[in-house]
């Protein structure tokens, strides 16, 4: 009996040190991720991160996770979470904050070593998938108002308001002076596809 209990208490002794492995390996994958992947966007590497993280959580038990490896997985949920639902106007701190499960403060806390705040993201999250649609002459039926509404901005005039502020002209003026080089460039490679 009593070799059994020092083989159960081994046994104990050995779970325990799998477990630091795996936090060291699952540690040692963010880093590498981190490493390779800094040349990409935000949105692939947290993307990654998210994956590294789900991989990490078949390793070890989210309690044994140490907690820079949560607090990056949560924060890459957020930011997929936002991205996702970018279309809604209600997305706010608060509904985000709900849908993951933590008070809005956690959530603030959670960007305070960024370079910007919940709300911030949100709007340029938005303000960036506005610029690519009033870009894309696929698009260029579509009224401003409705690619504004449809990335969350409900109201037009502060969409105008946040989209001159931030890119230093009016939406239109942004549109006009991206489908005309879209134009020039289609012109130039049509008048090249027929000299041939």
């Amino acid at each position: 009996q009593d070799q059994q209990r020092d083989h159960a208490d081994l046994g104990e002794a050995d779970h325990v040190l799998l477990r630091e492995r795996e936090k060291l390996l699952h540690q040692a994958l963010l880093d590498e991720i981190d490493l390779r992947l800094r040349p990409f966007g935000e949105a692939q590497i947290d993307d990654l991160d998210l994956v590294a993280t789900l991989l990490g959580r078949n390793l070890v038990s989210e309690d044994e996770m140490p907690t820079e490896v949560r607090r990056r997985a949560l924060q890459a949920q957020v930011r997929a979470y936002v991205r996702q639902h970018l279309g809604d106007a209600t997305l706010d701190p608060g509904a985000i904050a709900d849908a993951h499960h933590i008070s809005v403060r956690s959530l603030h806390r959670l960007f305070e070593d960024e370079e910007t705040t919940v709300a911030a993201y949100i709007r340029d999250e938005r303000l960036a998938r506005c610029r690519r649609d009033l870009a894309d002459p696929a698009l260029s039926d579509r009224s401003i108002q409705v690619i504004a509404a449809r990335w969350g901005f409900r109201d037009k005039a502060h969409f105008s308001r946040v989209f001159r502020t931030t890119q230093g002209e009016t939406p239109q003026e942004y549109r006009a002076r991206h489908l005309e080089s879209a134009r020039i460039v289609n012109s130039t490679a049509s008048a090249v596809n027929l000299s041939r």
